[in-house]
């Protein structure tokens, strides 16, 4: 394994990381904001609000997007596992 296919592995990898977090947390940014909005045309200053629409938001968002991710996470493993048999 030369250094060009580690570099390539590490790329492969952050680039699936990144794929995989990304939807989750513009999800968890989009309701911080809409929450904050909220607070600030209501006078409301609730500590937990927030927290709470963040973690709904993103559980629902977990729920939707499992399959998928699960599907990425398999595909990306049996890659690994197969470049793992050619070396």
């Amino acid at each position: 394994m030369n250094p060009d296919d580690i570099a390539s592995l590490v790329m492969r990898t952050l680039y699936i990381t990144i794929r995989l977090s990304l939807p989750l947390v513009v999800l968890g940014t989009i309701a911080g904001i809409v929450t904050s909005l909220f607070q600030a045309a209501t006078q409301i200053q609730d500590q937990t609000f927030p927290f709470l629409t963040k973690l709904t938001v993103i559980l629902v968002g977990l729920v939707v997007l499992g399959g998928w991710m699960g599907r990425e996470l398999q595909l990306f493993t049996i890659f690994i596992f197969d470049y793992l048999v050619e070396i």
